[in-house]
Formats: C-alpha cells, structure tokens, sequence
C-alpha cells in the first residue's frame, strides 16, 4: 500500500468480528478506559449496555460526551482507533434488543433499573491490518525491512465517515 493517500473502509468491514473495546472517557479531567462489549455496529454507531451507577457513565449521561474507542485483535493482527460523541439511554426497547446472555454476569436481566446504553456515533478513526499468524507477521515484517519500506508490514487507513 503506498503512502500517499490511506485507503478507507466502512466501520463494519474494519471491526469485522472485533467485539471487545477499550472505551476510554473523561471525569474530572481524568481519563480512563474500561473493556466493554460492543453489541452493535451500525454504520458509524457503537452500541453497548452499561451500568447507569458508574461515574463515568453518570458523567456522560449529563451531556454528551467525547469518547475514544480502541478494539484489537492482536491474532488477526488488527488494530482500530476511533474517536466518537457518545449518548446514553435508557429505552428500554433498545435494553432488550440489545440483550445477551452474557449481560447477565453485570446485570439482573433486561428489566435491571441500573442497565444503558452507551451508543457513539464515530467521527474519525483509523485502522491497521497485518498478516495473521506468527509466521504471516515475521514475514511482513521482513520485507517492510529488506525493502526499507514500512508500508509492506501491513495495511493502514482511514475509517469511512
């Protein structure tokens, strides 16, 4: 891939099966990241369930907040960044499309009092996308190095918007 111009590709296509994230918000001017499980990705949104008593989600429920998403896949060798706006909501329509028997680990059922969702609408992002497997990446990384050209290593480009 050359250097000039990165090649871009829907968010769907780019997070493929990549569903756990690194959600990074602020409170108090201090930032933090916490693994979340993203239920849903359609078009630009990022869809979540969440705990309605944590502080950085009452934090965003006051007002929309600035969130920075990250997922990888480290054996596909797939990295994303995105930064997005995010909503919380408390339909409880959406509660229950949304629910997975895995919710139920955090929460009673669909029905908690406590359970959101934390949707973010992105508005820039960027991936990077390797050979898989061990030997996959040794060699990339071998022909980025004898041909002096990085870009041989893996792919790397814009998310659509």
């Amino acid at each position: 891939m050359s250097n000039d111009a990165p090649a871009t590709r829907p968010l769907a296509d780019v997070l493929d099966d990549v569903r756990i994230a690194m959600v990074m918000t602020s409170v108090d001017g201090v930032w933090s990241s916490r693994p979340l499980t993203c239920l849903e990705v359609d078009h630009l949104f990022l869809r979540f369930l969440v705990d309605a008593t944590t502080d950085w989600v009452a934090d965003l429920s006051r007002a929309e907040g600035t969130v920075h998403v990250t997922f990888s896949d480290p054996k596909a060798n797939t990295f994303v960044s995105l930064n997005g706006v995010s909503f919380v909501s408390a339909d409880p329509a959406e509660v229950e499309r949304l629910w997975t028997a895995p919710a139920a680990a955090f929460f009673t059922g669909p029905e908690d009092p406590n359970i959101r969702v934390l949707q973010v609408e992105v508005t820039d992002g960027q991936w990077w996308d390797g050979p898989s497997g061990r030997i996959g990446q040794t060699v990339g990384l071998l022909r980025a190095a004898i041909n002096d050209d990085p870009s041989m290593a893996g792919d790397h480009g814009i998310v659509e918007v």
